[in-house]
């Protein structure tokens, strides 16, 4: 199996490379290695990982930047991709909203395009889990009341008759009006 994790050097990332490492799997990690935290701790998890196995290769990208993640696919050529990639925290958001943009919505939207035209068997997406505010019962079900559910889409869509990429990614996070499946 060839598997490309995004966000590798995050805790997530990091550990599903570390599980499908060790049952003798090719690896491929992207990560940007932005400093949005400790970029010793982002750099350790890759010597750890690297350290596992000799079949793990890590592109330093920014999935925003689509001909380098095409790039990367068309070199690795995988069969199944972890999308972990995500520019997080939500007081980051709020003051650097094109980042989170760039990377959370740009970068997944590239992802799927790569996906889609260097076909792979599965892709597995991991939504983020400010996705559900500020709920307080678990575990989270997806028909929780949540800021992303609750978003009038209609309202803030700049233009609702068009099938805008940007707006259809934000909606599969389950605008009622507006499902992608």
């Amino acid at each position: 199996m060839r598997v490309l994790i995004t966000g590798i050097a995050g805790f997530i990332g990091a550990h599903c490379a570390h599980k499908l490492l060790s049952g003798k799997h090719d690896i491929a990690g992207i990560d940007n290695f932005n400093n949005d935290y400790s970029l010793k701790l982002k750099n350790d998890r890759i010597q750890w990982l690297k350290s596992k196995s000799d079949k793990l290769t890590v592109y330093h990208l920014d999935i925003s930047e689509n001909q380098k993640l095409f790039d990367a696919f068309n070199e690795f050529k995988p069969n199944y991709v972890i999308h972990l990639a995500a520019q997080a925290g939500v007081r980051y958001s709020i003051e650097n909203p094109h980042a989170c943009l760039d990377s959370n919505l740009k970068g997944f939207l590239n992802t799927l395009e790569a996906c889609r035209t260097h076909p792979v068997k599965h892709l597995i997406y991991a939504f983020s889990n400010s996705a559900y505010g500020t709920n307080n019962k678990t575990p989270y079900a997806t028909n929780d009341s949540s800021p992303i559910k609750d978003f009038d889409w209609d309202a803030h869509n700049p233009s609702p008759s068009s099938s805008s990429a940007a707006w259809r990614i934000l909606n599969i996070g389950g605008s009622p009006t507006h499902r992608v499946a």
